[in-house]
């Protein structure tokens, strides 16, 4: 249901456009060549540019669709900040109940807060996945990262370090890419 709801907000997106989209934006991918000269400096693991890899800020659903709408997004909002574009984000796709600054520090009150959403984790998964796409589709499109989406995407990747044993298999390597992105954004 939810994944239905997001192609539907995708697709308003895309038509909502006021024409100022160059050809040049909209030919651009996921891959090295692709992306800003800073973030080949600091997103120099090949995971980053893989869109399959489920851990990658492209790879899964949610963060693959944010990349493309917040690059349709930017065409048509040079101006805007981008935290306009995740309060927007999350409002549509009905999260905007859930405090963004959120910290891990208080892992009780997370876990309540989590277990109040109507699919628990994976609502709390899907607004992460979100931010920290937001994040890496800057540094990718922009090569730099808006000071407040840069923390709000600390806070989502320490928010997932919490929840880490959900992947139950794939824990360990979902661990491993948390601490590599989390370091990633602090060169940033």
């Amino acid at each position: 249901m939810k994944k239905t709801i997001y192609l539907i907000i995708l697709i308003l997106f895309i038509s909502c456009d006021n024409g100022k989209k160059t050809d040049n934006q909209l030919a651009i991918e996921i891959k090295r060549e692709a992306a800003s000269a800073n973030a080949q400096k600091i997103m120099t693991e090949d995971f980053y540019y893989n869109v399959t890899d489920e851990f990658s800020p492209f790879g899964n659903d949610v963060g693959n669709d944010t990349f493309y709408l917040y690059r349709e997004w930017r065409a048509n909002n040079p101006d805007e900040d981008a935290k306009y574009f995740l309060n927007k984000t999350m409002k549509e796709l009905n999260f905007s109940d859930f405090n963004l600054n959120t910290s891990s520090n208080d892992k009780q009150k997370l876990i309540n807060d989590v277990d109040k959403m109507s699919n628990q984790y994976i609502d709390l998964n899907w607004i992460d996945n979100t931010v920290i796409s937001l994040a890496f589709t800057q540094l990718f499109l922009e090569g730099k990262v808006d000071k407040d989406v840069k923390e709000l995407a600390k806070l989502a990747i320490e928010r997932e370090f919490l929840f880490v044993e959900f992947w139950k298999n794939d824990a360990r390597i979902r661990e491993e890419r948390l601490y590599k992105l989390l370091d990633d954004l602090k060169k940033i």
